[in-house]
């Protein structure tokens, strides 16, 4: 929601009221920045989680068959 707003103030705003498209860039930011580190954090949980569905299976095939 934050960047919708601070999309809209940069977009709509006159270019000439600084305060408000410094707040739009902010706005903007406070979102985006974010990101990286959530998915920075995330990525390799949900990696761990697949690979431990995954290989579960797996080795308890194998060793079915010995």
């Amino acid at each position: 929601m934050c960047s919708i707003i601070g999309g809209a103030l940069m977009s709509f705003l006159p270019t000439t009221n600084t305060a408000g498209c410094l707040a739009g860039i902010y706005l903007t930011n406070a979102v985006v920045a974010p990101l990286a580190i959530f998915y920075n954090v995330s990525i390799p949980r949900f990696h761990v989680k697949i690979q431990m569905l995954t290989g579960t299976p797996l080795v308890d095939h194998g060793q079915r068959w010995r």
